[in-house]
This record gives C-alpha cells, sequence and structure tokens, in this order.
C-alpha cells in the first residue's frame, strides 16, 4: 500500500524493486498517476511525502490479472487493521484530507 497524506491518495502496488539503502526503489507510471503525482519518467516523482507500508510474509504471486491483484492486497492491508491502524502507526501525520 502506498499513501501519500499531502492529497489522501493511495494505490496498491507490486512491490519488486529496491534502491539504494535509503530507498524502497521507484514506483510506475501508473502508480504516480494513482497519487497524483507527476508521472513523467525524466522530470516527475516528488522527493518524500509518501508513505509505503509492505506487508511482511505476503506473497501475491505472479503474473494474476489486475483485478485478483487488488482484491488480494486490500484483503492484507485490512487484515493488517486498514487505514485505522495506520493513523495510529503513524500520529506525526495530517490526516486531514483522509
Amino acid at each position: 500500500m502506498v499513501f501519500r497524506p499531502a492529497t489522501g491518495d493511495s494505490s496498491f502496488a507490486i512491490y519488486a524493486d529496491v534502491g539504494s539503502s535509503n530507498q524502497i526503489g521507484e514506483g510506475s507510471m501508473a502508480l504516480a498517476d494513482n497519487l497524483k503525482v507527476n508521472s513523467d519518467p525524466k522530470r516527475g516523482g516528488v522527493l518524500g511525502g509518501v508513505v509505503t507500508l509492505l506487508f511482511k510474509g505476503v506473497n501475491i504471486g505472479w503474473p494474476k490479472p489486475n483485478k485478483e491483484l487488488l482484491v488480494e492486497a486490500n484483503n492484507a492491508f485490512k487484515a493488517w487493521g486498514g487505514f485505522a491502524q495506520l493513523r495510529e502507526a503513524l500520529p506525526e501525520i495530517d490526516w486531514s484530507l483522509c
């Protein structure tokens, strides 16, 4: 689950890439669009303000139809506690847009 508190937008994403030791990796253009981030591969993106939640031990598998991936990702997020748990885990975030 990837969440952008500044806009209240969120999106599920496949975690399959890692960057340097202080970065998770990079998101797709579709993820950027879902989060209302400039998705231009050369000039887009944001340097911060995005929360990425990984579900340890959850392996949905690949390839699967997009709808099936979304259902399984949503089930993992709900099982973890959903947005209520996310708000509790990150009290320093302004949740007023959500």
